[in-house]
């Protein structure tokens, strides 16, 4: 997720490090090097993601806290990263009563799909470039480049990259891969920042669909059959 994030002042995917020389950056005392990878990235990013450094002011009476982490201690990220997306900063100083309201859809979510619908039946055209720019403006992006983006496919690139920084923990991107059927590739190990490995990942192909619940097998009489894989 944290690379699927684009420069915001070129409305391009950004310049992210290699594994190895993130991990490097990180080692060092003076760490701009690896804080400058985030720099100018996509406001959805800083709303989104905690980073080394990035600051989270309403934990502490002072507000000065930043992030840090604290690898290897419990009830912490495994990569070096956090969420701040959908956290109350102020709900640890009310014992964690927080009263952040569970969101069902959001227009954002209406107009993402609609771009991919209409993508979709007939690439690009107007209304498709006008509904993600309504996202990316609102987020403080540039517009779509309509001369990168003129294709069918190129722009269902986009979409989809649009569609994972914006409902990012909404619960969308694994139902997202699932109907791409790009689970398999995007499904990829997961390394902490200093290059260890975080999670291992495995896509069994079977996940694209689900199970037929054996009742309803007998219920038709034989006709239903059961997914394959199950």
């Amino acid at each position: 997720m944290v690379n699927l994030y684009y420069n915001y002042k070129t409305g391009q995917p950004a310049q992210v490090a290699i594994n190895e020389i993130r991990a490097e950056n990180y080692a060092k005392s003076d760490k701009s090097d690896f804080i400058k990878e985030f720099k100018n990235r996509d406001p959805r990013f800083y709303a989104s993601i905690l980073f080394e450094s990035a600051p989270w002011n309403a934990l502490t009476s002072s507000g000065d806290y930043v992030f840090s982490w604290p690898k290897g201690s419990t009830n912490t990220s495994l990569t070096g990263y956090n969420f701040r997306k959908l956290v109350d900063p102020y709900s640890q100083r009310e014992d964690v009563d927080s009263y952040v309201n569970i969101i069902l859809i959001r227009y954002a979510e209406i107009l993402l799909t609609y771009a991919e619908a209409q993508n979709e039946l007939t690439g690009p055209d107007a209304s498709v470039f006008d509904a993600l720019d309504q996202l990316r403006v609102r987020a403080g992006m540039p517009k779509v480049d309509r001369a990168v983006y003129a294709s069918q496919d190129g722009l269902r690139e986009l979409i989809r990259n649009e569609r994972a920084v914006e409902l990012v923990l909404e619960g969308s991107r694994y139902y997202d891969i699932r109907r791409w059927k790009i689970a398999g590739a995007v499904m990829n190990n997961i390394y902490d920042i200093t290059n260890g490995l975080a999670q291992k990942r495995v896509w069994d192909p079977k996940l694209y669909l689900l199970p037929i619940p054996q009742s309803e097998i007998d219920l038709s009489y034989g006709v239903l059959k059961q997914n394959e894989g199950y």
